[in-house]
């Protein structure tokens, strides 16, 4: 039961007065810029496109004046007062859908689960994967979405269905009764093309790797799994049925150092400054782009929400230490290890703080890691492979299979960052197996 909860609703936020566009995210990197500094741009007009991901573009998310200069790191645009807008749009997208996606800025929102990256909008994939379920703490939930408009989402499934030349569809759903799961189901059994997946209420179950291995879905790079979210689906059947770029994001404010936890709609490069809390108080946050498992720090550079920000956790710094701390009994300390006195104790809240609650050290193949690891690997193993520097080895064990969920680094007492090593060890071997993505000309 952890403090820092968003509520359910989603606040539509009034457009700023300048944006700021972030040019790098997690995965993807707008090196190149297509508009000049000062250039007045249109709504949906293209800033700049990520060769490394296949051209998907940059889109601006209003009309206005492109500063190049004015922000490391950034395009900003200065929009004029809403009342003033123009309303005129760039020339429609035309083509196959494909292309209209990418163009529409809708694209960025599939993956290829085996890589993580977008897949090629030149292949067709084996078979697609759609999750409503997002269990990590903080995180927008898929019925949060949903509740917005669901027959927006049932025609996205559609347009996505037709998209991939008409393979199979595998929809993830919650186990667990709601108006909105027995709507779906009702959808499914109209469409035979929609294969439900029934996912248990417990973290990771609605990871998209987890459920390309629960339904037999194999990694084969001619042959790709596309997978995607809520967020997605919608945004294909915004782009294909009315024409819309995604240009806005909802995103979570959520954690204990959420000073109103809250789901928001905002313009991409909306400025971080009005979403979290001032830097000056009595309490130090640390702000991560992500979640809590699995968000990174957020750059301390970062001006504006990036095209991949799904939400912002705001979690307090823990700057003293315990006095003692070794001879307490731990009644508020849970912990795998059930070692601790908070396992006589009944749930209680709980509010997350950056501290280790503990010492770094070599690892005590304790086993708590292998028995939560939903990939059924062995991450203490892995690690110590890892630290030998031994990468074969490690691919030997399937270091390809862990989704970097982040549990075997929350459950660790030695606290290993697993998820950093195994996510950089992957990395590595991928850079060495894979040649770089063919652009599209």
């Amino acid at each position: 039961r952890l403090d820092g909860r968003p509520s359910r609703g989603v606040d539509v936020l009034a457009a700023p007065e300048r944006l700021y566009l972030p040019l790098r995210s997690q995965t993807v990197a707008f090196t190149n810029v297509t508009v000049a500094d000062h250039q007045v741009v249109l709504a949906g007009e293209t800033l700049a496109t990520a060769p490394g991901s296949f051209d998907i573009p940059l889109l601006a998310p209003l009309p206005g004046t492109v500063h190049l200069n004015a922000t490391d790191g950034h395009i900003v645009l200065d929009t004029p007062p809403e009342d003033a807008m123009c309303r005129a749009r760039p020339p429609e997208a035309t083509g196959p859908m494909q292309d209209q996606l990418v163009a529409r800025g809708a694209w960025e929102f599939l993956r290829d689960i085996h890589t993580g990256r977008v897949p090629s909008p030149l292949r067709t994939p084996q078979a697609a994967v759609v999750s409503t379920v997002q269990l990590e703490p903080f995180q927008t939930r898929g019925d949060v979405l949903l509740a917005r408009d669901v027959p927006a989402f049932i025609r996205g499934l559609g347009l996505l269905h037709a998209l991939m030349g008409e393979k199979p569809l595998f929809l993830a759903i919650p186990n667990a009764e709601s108006e909105i799961t027995e709507l779906l189901q009702t959808t499914a059994r109209e469409h035979p093309w929609i294969t439900i997946v029934h996912v248990p209420l417990r973290y990771p179950a609605g990871d998209l790797r987890l459920l390309a291995r629960r339904v037999g879905l194999r990694c084969d790079a001619a042959l790709p799994v596309w997978g995607t979210g809520v967020a997605g689906v919608l945004a294909v059947d915004a782009a294909l049925t009315h024409g819309k770029a995604a240009t806005t994001r909802v995103v979570t404010l959520g954690g204990p150092g959420a000073p109103q936890p809250r789901h928001v709609e905002v313009h991409l490069g909306y400025p971080l400054e009005k979403l979290l809390p001032p830097a000056t108080g009595p309490t130090t946050l640390r702000v991560l782009n992500g979640g809590a498992l699995t968000g990174a720090q957020l750059d301390p550079g970062q001006c504006g929400i990036d095209n991949q920000c799904a939400g912002l956790t705001m979690v307090k710094e823990h700057e003293s230490r315990e006095f003692f701390g070794f001879l307490r009994a731990g009644s508020d300390r849970p912990s795998a290890s059930r070692c601790f006195l908070s396992t006589l104790r009944r749930p209680t809240r709980h509010a997350l703080t950056t501290a280790l609650r503990g010492e770094h050290r070599a690892c005590v193949a304790c086993g708590h890691c292998e028995s939560r690891c939903p990939a059924g690997i062995m991450p203490s193993l892995l690690h110590k492979c890892l630290w030998a520097g031994d990468e074969r080895e490690a691919e030997r064990l399937r270091l390809d299979l862990c989704v970097e969920c982040g549990l075997c680094t929350y459950v660790c007492p030695a606290k290993i960052n697993l998820q950093k090593q195994f996510g950089d060890a992957k990395e590595n071997i991928r850079s060495r197996q894979c040649p770089a993505p063919r652009q599209i000309q």
